[in-house]
């Protein structure tokens, strides 16, 4: 390593092609040629093919995790509309309870996309 260049993290996956800085975009040798990434590596921790079978298992038990939070959350609502129907004096209305749960969804879809921007603060 020449001095002033910055070392390469390990766990970044080995791409054809020239870096002209270490924080640069990735660039072909070859004008054209389109980059590929390179996971053949014995040793490349990046690679599904080499992580261990626990690991393996346990990304696939929290992305399974997720989606079943995913959908336990797009239903909860549902249960509670009558009771909070009653709440506000608007008992016996499947109409009301639509629309609470309507909203909820509403809430979920729309609520990340007004909150995401404010993690970049």
């Amino acid at each position: 390593m020449e001095t002033g260049e910055k070392p390469v993290s390990p766990l970044v996956p080995v791409v054809a092609g020239t870096r002209e800085s270490n924080d640069g975009p990735l660039k072909s040798e070859i004008p054209g040629e389109l980059d590929t990434v390179d996971l053949d590596d014995a040793n490349d921790l990046q690679s599904p093919i080499n992580w261990s079978r626990g690991y393996k298992w346990l990304v696939v038990g929290i992305l399974s995790a997720m989606a079943l939070v995913t959908n336990v959350a797009t239903v909860m609502s549902s249960p509670p509309a009558p009771q909070i129907l009653e709440e506000f004096g608007k008992s016996g209305n499947g109409l009301y309870s639509a629309i609470i749960v309507s909203i909820w969804e509403l809430g979920e879809a729309f609520g990340p996309l007004l909150t995401a921007p404010l993690s970049e603060m």
